[in-house]
């Protein structure tokens, strides 16, 4: 939990705040600051930037110190602080706990966060590198291992890379191959294992919110993960099926220059009522798949970390009908997790729920 946070030089933010246990309600103009505010606590909990933005625009551009600073006290009686900077062109960020300076891996342990922002739209209808990315930023904040996994598997990724596109130019063997093509083989089964598993265990919260929010309107919503090498997480042959493919698909490897099979081209398949929503789905049963998604990753973190995570609503009233908005706003105060929702405007919100939560304004 979050007991205060410290903006400096964070685009158009400074000041300190000191935000409620509960509901924190930010509400202002477009402008104002309230994606920078969550996109604050964000770099604290991730260690980068929610917002396709590059990195360096994190410093306000009429500052004359070439740096931002984000600090916060959490539960425990922690400080950290993020500190982005611009060196001789280069972005650079510094991770601290108590002061003293982390790796980013130990800094982000400190703070479990689930975002719904307006772009987080895509993961229901966007392209499978979007699906990809969420999955694997949820299943690194639930489990260490998979995000080193993760890390190791695209170093490989690299590599090998490198290996295809020099033995292409005739100046590497292809017989050097076979370290890699197992390393990949080792650590994509470990992702794709990972993935089928924390998802069985994902899936009962999405198919219970579905029918119970937004009055069943996307009944019986599912997330099916789609592997070319196995269907279920039991499979004993998906690194056999794995190693295959490579060995069967070597030439048009080689003539891409890039690695073509792996966890890294999979897919997830979002369906209500046996159809994909992606699809069959109109905008706005698209926004309710995607929020009902981001709860049930909430639940799942609640349920499976030490720590209760941080709810992070970027604008999630501005595409509702006022029915939705109610059955919204009763789900989230019946949470119990901090939580941090932007407006535009008050009459987003309904008279009770903005007198009984933290009305947090931005300096």
């Amino acid at each position: 939990m979050i007991e205060s946070i410290t903006l400096q030089n964070f685009r158009n933010l400074q000041g300190n705040y000191l935000p409620t246990t509960g509901i924190n309600l930010i509400v202002a103009r477009n402008g104002a600051g309230k994606s920078n505010f969550l996109d604050a606590i964000y770099h604290l909990s991730r260690g980068k930037s929610f917002r396709t933005i590059a990195e360096g625009n994190a410093i306000n551009w009429d500052s004359s110190l070439p740096f931002a600073r984000i600090e916060s006290h959490i539960s425990g009686s922690k400080k950290l602080a993020l500190i982005l900077s611009q060196l001789e062109g280069q972005n650079r960020k510094r991770f601290e706990v108590d002061g003293s300076p982390k790796k980013r891996l130990t800094f982000v342990s400190n703070i479990i966060t689930v975002l719904f922002a307006p772009q987080d739209l895509d993961i229901v209808s966007g392209s499978p590198d979007i699906r990809r990315a969420e999955i694997d930023d949820f299943l690194s904040q639930s489990s260490k291992v998979y995000e080193e996994n993760l890390r190791e598997y695209k170093q490989v990724i690299v590599r090998r890379n490198k290996l295809l596109q020099r033995i292409a130019e005739r100046k590497a063997n292809e017989k050097e191959l076979k370290f890699w093509d197992e390393k990949l083989v080792e650590s994509g089964t470990g992702l794709i294992k990972m993935r089928y598993d924390t998802l069985n265990r994902f899936a009962p919260s999405v198919i219970k919110y579905s029918n119970d929010l937004f009055a069943g309107e996307i009944g019986n919503l599912r997330i099916e993960y789609l592997s070319r090498f196995a269907d279920s997480p039991e499979a004993d042959n998906i690194a056999d099926e794995f190693l295959s493919t490579i060995i069967k698909g070597r030439v048009k490897e080689l003539a891409a220059g890039r690695t073509l099979y792996g966890p890294h081209r999979d897919d997830l398949n979002i369906v209500f009522d046996n159809r994909p929503i992606r699809i069959f789905g109109s905008r706005g049963q698209q926004r309710i798949a995607a929020l009902i998604i981001k709860f049930a990753m909430l639940k799942y973190l609640s349920e499976n970390n030490q720590q209760s995570p941080i709810l992070l609503l970027d604008d999630i009233m501005s595409e509702l009908d006022p029915k939705h908005r109610h059955n919204l706003e009763e789900f989230i105060q019946e949470l119990g997790t901090q939580c941090f929702i932007t407006g535009t405007d008050e009459s987003q919100f309904s008279r009770n729920f903005m007198g009984k939560n933290n009305n947090l304004r931005l300096q």
